[in-house]
């Protein structure tokens, strides 16, 4: 009996100075950033949802983007006008999930401007990730706290550790992808990565049917926030404008879901008795959306990751615009769309993209071949 106690007692402690030793060991590497705001390595890649909770509690950031991949890789918010700015993107929210993101920024800090990105908006009826670590009220942080907790003392974190040590810094201390990933899953040279990007453009949903309602719900918070609450539309190749548009006839989804989102953030706006939020739309044919891709040699663009990424270099055009006073802004850039013109940006951006499948045959029928197949 005596043995039996010596040996648990033991175990208690072994298996007890084991937890402090691993979790002292995660806590000083940390290899998610759930402790420490530093840039991050490549361990960071598919945790961004749960790991950008906490830098955003611990940063305390004035400004913030809620955006999808194409801003965290193409959006570099420290050219952002704003204090304390922070890029609160990953890969594919659903508009759940960006509505989730947006409550848990204002419960966890002091904002002053938010842009949210709304490349789609269209309700999925569910969320395609865990929840749990984005909290918006108290019962929801202990919960969250606890999983954040849990971290420390796991074998995988352990693992994680190990491997974060050796590699090189993969995120810029704003939250940015500072390279674009390659590989099998996302090809290499252009022509594969092209390849990928749009047969998975070409596999999307299409359907006609678009259930507004969490977006709504979405703006009315924003407007009660009291913050300075911008709406936007990123950035895709011409290429894959060109797909959006064949792909999606005769309803044509460029067009339709532009409208839609004018109109919703309208009605809710004369709802409430207020002015609807601002609609930046760089979704346009301009020089940067119809640089050529040469996927002979596979030279590298200068703006773009493939059809639907861009790079820093076209995200800090984006920036300039926003940064500029209204009567410098280019209009090529980007455009404010709202109900009263709307439906003349939209025949100007048509006819841009007319002129386009015009001079370039030889690309449009390429992906016609590819849509029809």
């Amino acid at each position: 009996m005596n043995i039996s106690k010596q040996y648990l007692i033991i175990w208690l402690i072994c298996a007890f100075l084991f937890a402090l030793i691993l979790g002292a060991t995660n806590y000083i590497i940390d290899p998610l950033k759930y402790y420490h705001t530093e840039p991050g390595t490549r361990e960071l890649t598919g945790f961004e949802q749960s790991h950008k909770v906490w830098q955003v509690r611990m940063r305390q950031p004035k400004t913030l983007i809620l955006g999808n991949s194409r801003n965290l890789y193409g959006f570099d918010v420290s050219q952002l006008r704003g204090g304390k700015p922070f890029n609160y993107s990953f890969p594919g929210p659903s508009i759940e999930e960006v509505e989730k993101q947006f409550k848990n920024a204002i419960y966890s800090t002091d904002l002053k401007t938010v842009y949210l990105v709304f490349d789609g908006f269209c309700s999925s009826g569910q969320s395609s990730r865990e929840l749990s670590t984005l909290y918006s009220n108290n019962i929801e942080w202990l919960k969250a706290e606890f999983m954040r907790a849990q971290h420390l003392i796991s074998i995988d974190t352990l693992k994680a550790s190990r491997r974060a040590l050796s590699k090189e810094i993969f995120y810029d201390d704003y939250g940015r992808r500072t390279s674009f990933i390659f590989g099998e899953q996302f090809g290499i040279n252009l022509e594969e990565r092209v390849k990928i990007r749009e047969g998975l453009a070409l596999k999307g949903s299409k359907s006609n049917r678009c259930d507004t309602k969490t977006f709504e719900r979405l703006l009315i918070n924003a407007h009660r926030s009291g913050l300075d609450v911008y709406l936007m539309l990123n950035p895709i190749h011409i290429r894959y404008i060109n797909i959006n548009v064949q792909n999606s006839l005769p309803t044509n989804k460029y067009v339709n879901l532009k409208k839609i989102l004018v109109n919703t953030n309208f009605t809710i706006a004369k709802t409430l008795n207020t002015q609807p939020l601002r609609i930046f739309d760089f979704n346009l044919v301009n020089q940067y959306t119809t640089e050529q891709f040469d996927l002979v040699s596979n030279n590298e663009p200068m703006y773009w990751w493939e059809s639907s990424h861009y790079k820093k270099a076209l995200g800090d055009k984006l920036i300039d615009w926003i940064n500029a006073t209204e009567d410098m802004r280019d209009p090529s850039i980007g455009v404010i769309i709202t109900q009263e013109n709307i439906e003349k940006h939209i025949e100007t951006q048509l006819n841009l993209l007319l002129q386009w499948q015009k001079a370039r045959p030889e690309v449009v029928n390429e992906l016609l071949h590819t849509i029809k197949s």
